[in-house]
């Protein structure tokens, strides 16, 4: 398959009747592509990829990429959360730990999960 091109100069009629004018884009047959390349009426079309985003964020940090799909890229930003599990894909164990990275106390509600955790172990 060929590559597309776009029409630089003067209009251009395929072999099955289509026009093309300056500035459309369109993917010639072999023979086209070399008459309208000797003539200087075409420039190729580079195919168009978008890079993929780097995430700022620190490695260490718990729920990294959860975070940075949600579109944060600063850790000023998360740390003004008052629930992380509102992020999508942050749960209680994964908020429990963010809070701890930002040396932050566990909530109230992650206290009481401890607490009956420790309960069920004891028994």
């Amino acid at each position: 398959m060929g590559k597309q091109v776009r029409l630089t100069g003067g209009k251009h009629t395929t072999a099955e009747g289509t026009e093309y004018f300056p500035g459309d884009v369109f993917e010639p047959t072999e023979r086209e592509r070399r008459i309208l390349s000797a003539k200087g009426k075409i420039e190729p079309i580079e195919a168009k990829t978008s890079p993929t985003p780097t995430n700022p964020l620190p490695e260490d940090l718990p729920g990294r990429r959860e975070f940075f799909q949600a579109g944060f890229t600063r850790l000023e930003a998360i740390q003004v959360l008052t629930d992380y599990t509102q992020v999508k894909g942050i749960g209680k164990v994964t908020a429990q730990d963010v809070r701890s990275y930002f040396g932050e106390a566990p909530s109230e509600e992650e206290t009481e999960v401890e607490t009956e955790v420790e309960t069920e172990e004891e028994i």
